[in-house]
């Protein structure tokens, strides 16, 4: 079965990565065709027929933050929650894990906790997604042995305790690590630098946020390496990356990753993609 995917490009070079991919996959019996568009010229018109590809790759994502999130809004996929995990540069001891929760699923969370009300569909997706990056950041903190730290930005306390309880219901599942309860606590972004020995994070915030930037920042992470994927019900994901400095093949890399584990349940070939592009630009052995 050959994947369809679209990729839409922001700059007049598309990247020199596709064509390796594509070889990569088929020597181990996977087949991806890349159609490549012009992210400038996809209007609200055209994004139905997005739905055809089986996923999204998009280069320059954060130079085109409204026409991305547009997209993704008139996919069905605006109103979900997004994934981000950072890469750091693949051989770094940190680890900056996000989940980030559109305006709309914020208004439900304080609706929600406020007045009693049943969980709606976006809050329940919320609430998968936090799942997914606080077992992410469980395993990583397991095979490095570190301890997992809890943090969210001060103005997102309202999800905070949704976050507390994902997080402490998983810890079960993972007895060697040790939760950081003291840690639990809403931050600005401008109080972790006095946290420098942060081993793993767990953060929270909006959309496309300049805080992770910020974030990844002040706990020692090399910026732009963060590739985003928004995930929804719908059966196209997109992935792309947050940072505006991200224009090098290997943010391309690493959101092919995150794509080939998230959409087409392929983590070996996607741990393989990783490993590979680790020794090619992080000069790993």
């Amino acid at each position: 079965m050959a994947f369809k995917i679209a990729y839409l490009k922001s700059r007049n070079t598309e990247s020199p990565l596709l064509g390796d991919f594509v070889e990569f996959a088929k020597e181990r019996g996977a087949q991806f065709d890349f159609v490549t568009l012009d992210l400038n010229n996809v209007f609200p018109a055209d994004v139905q027929a997005l739905k055809q590809y089986d996923a999204i790759l998009i280069q320059g994502a954060a130079y085109n933050r409204e026409r991305v999130e547009d997209i993704a809004r008139n996919l069905g996929l605006g109103t979900k929650c997004a994934f981000v995990e950072d890469f750091g540069n693949l051989t770094a001891q940190n680890r900056l894990f996000v989940t980030c929760i559109s305006p709309k699923s914020l208004g439900e969370f304080r609706s929600t906790l406020k007045l009693g009300r049943e969980a709606t569909e976006s809050i329940r997706h919320s609430e998968l997604e936090i799942e997914r990056a606080a077992r992410h950041a469980y395993e990583f903190a397991e095979k490095r042995k570190k301890t997992l730290d809890l943090v969210t930005i001060h103005t997102l306390g309202v999800a905070f305790e949704v976050w507390y309880r994902v997080a402490s219901e998983i810890n079960e599942d993972y007895p060697s690590v040790e939760f950081d309860f003291g840690n639990c606590i809403s931050y600005a972004v401008n109080s972790i630098s006095g946290q420098k020995d942060y081993d793993v994070v767990l953060f929270v915030y909006g959309l496309f946020s300049q805080h992770v930037d910020l974030a990844e920042k002040e706990i020692g992470l090399e910026q732009g390496t963060s590739p985003i994927a928004y995930l929804g019900d719908t059966t196209v994901g997109m992935y792309g990356v947050n940072n505006p400095a991200a224009y090098s093949p290997l943010f391309d890399a690493l959101a092919i990753g995150k794509m080939l584990e998230n959409s087409f349940d392929l983590p070996t070939l996607a741990k393989d993609w990783n490993e590979q592009i680790a020794k090619v630009y992080c000069k790993t052995e």
